[in-house]
């Protein structure tokens, strides 16, 4: 499964809920619940759910590539199982949004307020973090040289077609800067000096 999100784009979706106050039955069961959320974030991160109350997700399989760990980072989805720390029978799950030291800040739904809302908690109140695997990218730089030179200005400048796994991201181009998923295949063709 690959990844479609950065660790940032995950971030701003979760804090974005608490500001528009949401409070869906997102899966149609049971009214609006922690694991609403959860779902709806596994949805956007383009991974399947996983099933069963909050505090399955101790030990339920996880979307390819994720994780479990002690340690917090922002984007996790953080694990109550049943009875532990804030949690009750049924345990609880929230997305972390900063980790400062020993506490964390997390969104979640159903803590006391239906709606999506921001708690602080220390780290180690919570059973097991889930990390995500998110996108990241590297910075794809070309800069142009003309018969071992620096070229200033554009009126001497080569050009060339730049593609990025496998499709056109720049035709006829004379310098590129571009941020690209970590990972990716390019391939500079058809190069040519300019007149």
């Amino acid at each position: 499964q690959a990844a479609s999100r950065t660790q940032d784009e995950a971030v701003q979706w979760a804090n974005q809920r608490c500001q528009e106050g949401w409070n869906l039955d997102y899966d149609g069961a049971n009214g609006c619940q922690d694991i609403d959320l959860i779902k709806y974030y596994f949805d956007y991160l383009g991974v399947p759910r996983l099933n069963g109350y909050a505090s399955a997700y101790v030990n339920a399989a996880l979307p390819s590539g994720w994780t479990r760990s002690f340690a917090p980072r922002v984007g996790d989805v953080a694990v109550w199982g049943a009875n532990v720390g804030i949690a009750g029978q049924y345990g609880h799950v929230g997305i972390v949004v900063a980790v400062n030291g020993s506490n964390i800040r997390y969104v979640a739904t159903n803590d006391g307020a239906v709606q999506c809302t921001q708690h602080t908690v220390n780290r180690y109140n919570c059973s097991i973090y889930l990390h995500p695997v998110f996108l990241t990218y590297a910075y794809l730089d070309l800069n142009w040289r003309v018969d071992g030179q620096d070229v200033d200005g554009e009126q001497s400048a080569a050009t060339a077609d730049v593609y990025i796994n496998g499709s056109l991201a720049a035709n006829d181009c004379r310098d590129y800067y571009d941020q690209v998923p970590a990972g990716a295949k390019y391939e500079i063709k058809d190069v040519r000096a300019s007149s």
